[in-house]
């Protein structure tokens, strides 16, 4: 988010838009600072209070400051909203028509929330959240993944900005493009699934929160996913101009997805160790913290290609552009196979997962060096996609 400073911290002429996402901006900064001062404390305070082995859910809520718990409920549900209206904001800046299509989706994932914590505060389902202990490592990791990929879309927004603001001397887009569209849809939606994921629906019956958790935020999660890498793909169609990558991501996807099906039709044997299985996602996630700065750097390629062309593109950059598209494919396919692949085979080393960290392994590697290799032979390149001045 605060990247977002730096391409319009040179440009005067979008000051409303751009003082609209300061004031967010400091906002959030608030939101989030002030709760996680005393939510850890509070956690420990909850979990050593706590007599009952199991966690039993209302022994539990009856030993924590229950004032604490709502504020601090609140506070992620507060601090959701003002995420979701800074990046608005942020995307506002290249046209203020973006601003007018992310208002009504936020108006329509935020208001059935806000009626629920409003509804839960006068019952006993108010500390819903609470209920959800047997299911704590999937919202850990769906949350983990989430916001993962909700930062990395996030930094596609100022990314997009700083060709944009160039090219056009510090004036807004007189178009609507469908990848900026995109983009900020998959930060959206992606706040969302990080807030379900933090204060979770009440509800009494087990069955229905496992529903909630292993289909809602599940395939939720696997969403975006699929929508960075649409963004991404249409991103890298732009740049390289032919569709010849777009048969060869479909024909890289149709067979890695085949993979996984084999592997998902398999009879399901006993599950592994939860611990071995956290480390496993936890690892999966380390990989994935290369891929913001990927999809940051596509989207500012692209934003460059729309702005002034593909002529001044090379050929180097291009090849470059393809190898990222398809480390980051490759990496979000991944973190897909570590939880499905291993929740449904009981093996130590999967050998379906430690090839495709391996794909991933040499793929970045090659991806890094062909970034070094623009440096030293090209740096124009480079600096014609970030260098504002």
């Amino acid at each position: 988010m605060l990247l977002g400073f730096l391409p319009i911290a040179f440009c005067r002429r979008t000051r409303k838009t751009t003082i609209a996402f300061s004031f967010f901006a400091f906002l959030c900064l608030m939101l989030n600072t002030a709760p996680l001062l005393f939510a850890g404390k509070m956690r420990t305070k909850c979990m050593n209070e706590s007599d009952n082995p199991e966690g039993f859910d209302e022994e539990k809520v009856e030993d924590c400051d229950r004032r604490r718990i709502r504020g601090l409920l609140l506070a992620v549900f507060a601090s959701n909203i003002v995420l979701m209206i800074t990046a608005a904001c942020l995307t506002a800046i290249l046209n203020v028509k973006y601003l007018y299509i992310a208002m009504p989706v936020v108006l329509l994932i935020e208001a059935p929330y806000a009626y629920h914590i409003e509804h839960s505060s006068r019952n006993t389902m108010n500390w819903g959240v609470v209920k959800y202990e047997e299911l704590q490592d999937d919202l850990k990791y769906f949350f983990d993944l989430s916001s993962e990929v909700t930062q990395a879309a996030f930094l596609g927004l100022p990314a997009i900005l700083f060709s944009q603001l160039k090219s056009t001397n510090c004036k807004s887009s007189v178009q609507i493009r469908v990848p900026e569209v995109l983009t900020m849809y998959t930060v959206l939606f992606g706040l969302l699934i990080m807030l379900v994921c933090s204060a979770p629906l009440a509800a009494d019956i087990k069955e229905t929160r496992e529903k909630f958790v292993k289909v809602f935020i599940r395939y939720s999660s696997y969403l975006l996913l699929v929508l960075v890498a649409v963004v991404s793909t249409l991103a890298a169609i732009q740049i390289l101009q032919g569709y010849v990558v777009l048969a060869f991501v479909f024909l890289l996807g149709t067979y890695i997805w085949g993979l996984f099906w084999k592997e998902c039709r398999a009879p399901p044997s006993q599950k592994g160790d939860g611990k071995d299985t956290a480390v496993i996602r936890s690892r999966s996630m380390v990989w994935f913290g290369f891929c913001p700065a990927i999809f940051g750097v596509l989207m500012a390629s692209y934003s460059r290609s729309v702005s002034n062309g593909r002529e001044d593109i090379s050929d180097l950059y291009k090849t470059c552009v393809l190898f990222m598209l398809l480390t980051l494919i490759s990496n979000l396919v991944r973190m897909l196979l570590v939880h499905e692949v291993h929740e449904k085979d009981g093996q130590d080393d999967p050998p379906f997962l430690l090839m495709s960290g391996l794909v991933n392994v040499f793929l970045m590697a090659l991806t890094v060096f062909m970034v070094i290799l623009i440096a030293l032979l090209q740096p124009q390149q480079i600096q014609n996609t970030f260098v504002l001045a």
